[in-house]
């Protein structure tokens, strides 16, 4: 969580998501990191917890996984 928590407040912020997902993908758009922003903010306090940021991990990399196994 460390790594996009640019400001060490223990939560992201949609600025910080977008900052992260930049760095993994360099055509993303503040857009389309707010879409998913807001798809993983279980709460929808405008930030993103320990919880629903590894949740959301978890989520893309099992979506992976199946992806490679060709299911």
């Amino acid at each position: 969580m460390e790594i996009a928590d640019v400001d060490g407040s223990g939560t992201i912020d949609p600025a910080e998501f977008h900052e992260f997902i930049s760095k993994l993908d360099e055509s993303a758009t503040e857009d389309s990191s707010k879409t998913v922003f807001d798809s993983i903010d279980a709460d929808g306090d405008g930030q993103l917890t320990v919880a629903e940021f590894g949740a959301a991990l978890f989520e893309c990399l099992k979506s992976m996984k199946t992806d490679e196994a060709g299911v």
